[in-house]
């Protein structure tokens, strides 16, 4: 079984990681046109302001033979157009 994951089941959800904290803000104008007959939508959306790190998930590095954590995307800005006919 070298090279291959061996999991022990009897310890499954056993461990559990930190606290998970991510602060988003969402700010968007919406302009209908009854004449075009269109609605458009702007949004600016920033994502993880805070910049914390969150654990996404474990993985194992079989060259250093342990497990090392995944983080998740920190500061992540958007920026959206929806156009709707």
């Amino acid at each position: 079984m070298k090279g291959e994951a061996v999991f022990d089941e009897s310890r499954a959800f056993s461990i559990r990681q930190d606290g998970y904290f991510r602060w988003d803000v969402k700010i968007g104008y919406r302009l209908n046109s009854a004449k075009r007959k269109l609605t458009q939508q702007f949004f600016l959306d920033f994502q993880n302001i805070t910049g914390n790190k969150n654990i996404f998930q474990q993985r194992f590095s079989k060259e250093r033979g342990q497990l090392y954590d995944v983080y998740q995307i920190g500061f992540f800005p958007d920026v959206l157009w929806r156009v709707q006919f």
